[in-house]
């Protein structure tokens, strides 16, 4: 009964709408996300302001791997180097990652992360992707998951790529994966 009642407390505390959409802004918001568990099924999950560390990338996996969400959404958060594989967790889930300052490599890690089996929207406007090795290799497989299906939508909008940088993903290809400059 007392597991009952700090449960529906925790989902008093996040719940902020009724499209169960939850806000994490500290480690202890991620930590009572994390104990909350299948509770999560079907929510919208924001990780806001955050520094994503090893230590604390377990309880986002674990938040990932067992709410079966909906979504999540990273906004100005930081990735440790240590991190990066933590960006493909989210390879099953429509994912949003802004104003976190990816570099192409790190973009590269997430579009790699993408199961081919699922039909996901990415969001990864307003980062860095224009930036720092690995920029070529990031549209390449961006048009490997547009021949795969596995995007329903890609943002990249705000990373300050050039036409010819995307010139050859083709018209057709842009058009239907909804890829914005």
């Amino acid at each position: 009964m007392k597991f009952n009642i700090i449960k529906i407390l925790i989902l008093v505390h996040f719940k902020i709408n009724d499209d169960n959409v939850l806000i994490a802004k500290s480690i202890k918001d991620v930590v009572r996300l994390a104990s909350m568990g299948k509770d999560l099924v079907g929510s919208k999950v924001i990780f806001e302001g955050l520094i994503f560390t090893k230590k604390f990338s377990v309880y986002v996996s674990y938040i990932v791997n067992h709410g079966k969400l909906k979504m999540v959404s990273i906004i100005n958060c930081i990735f440790k180097r240590e991190c990066y594989y933590l960006l493909s967790v989210f390879a099953s889930v429509d994912l949003s990652i802004t104003h976190c300052n990816l570099t192409a490599e790190e973009g590269l890690n997430v579009l790699l992360g993408i199961s081919p089996y699922s039909l996901i929207s990415v969001d990864l406007s307003n980062n860095n992707l224009n930036y720092g090795k690995g920029k070529k290799q990031f549209l390449k497989e961006i048009k490997s998951c547009i021949s795969t299906d596995c995007l329903s939508h890609l943002n990249i909008s705000g990373n300050c790529f050039s036409p010819s940088d995307l010139s050859d993903l083709g018209n057709n290809d842009i058009i239907a994966c909804h890829i914005f400059q």
